[in-house]
């Protein structure tokens, strides 16, 4: 009896975790860019290795980037943020109750949740917006995102005197797919 048991357990247990996993999607691969200034300077700080985890069921979101990816205009900030061996992650949770698997028009939103970066977790809230692209090439919407932040969120100074606290992240080209890979 207690065999059965186990094995009506484990395979209850199984089946939830496929049926939870059905409706997260990822992106490996997302665009992001930061525009500060230096000085009179506009400043534009990019990376291509955003990692975004987006449940539809719930409309949590996940995002990971590792700062040693950012690439700037500037040899040494270039070469600072290649030495960087930390992340920063965003959990949160968009403005929406669920998000539909079926064709939807552009759904636009508010967002909030804590941003963590060099053991510092600060609540901040953005805008963006979600496109239905459906699942003909694997993918299934493409998301933007927008946040106003500054070095103090991060908590951090900025790297130089000259550069300004305060920058704009521009999330884009987040192609959601439900493989992880």
């Amino acid at each position: 009896m207690k065999k059965i048991f186990t094995l009506v357990l484990l395979l209850t247990l199984i089946c939830c975790s496929v049926f939870a996993q059905r409706d997260t999607y990822y992106s490996r691969n997302a665009s992001l860019t930061m525009y500060g200034h230096m000085g009179h300077e506009i400043i534009k700080l990019q990376s291509r290795q955003l990692n975004v985890m987006l449940d539809y069921e719930s409309a949590c979101i996940m995002i990971r980037l590792p700062l040693n990816t950012l690439v700037s205009g500037v040899d040494s900030l270039n070469n600072l943020l290649k030495t960087s061996h930390g992340e920063i992650v965003f959990d949160g949770k968009l403005g929406l109750d669920y998000i539909s698997l079926e064709n939807h028009p552009p759904l636009k939103f508010g967002f909030e949740g804590f941003l963590s970066a060099n053991d510092c977790q600060t609540l901040v809230r953005g805008e963006g917006e979600l496109n239905h692209i459906g699942d003909r090439t694997g993918y299934a919407s493409m998301l933007g995102l927008c946040i106003n932040l500054s070095f103090d969120d991060l908590g951090m100074p900025a790297p130089w005197p000259t550069m300004g606290n305060e920058f704009e992240v521009v999330i884009t080209q987040a192609l959601l797919m439900r493989d992880k890979n």
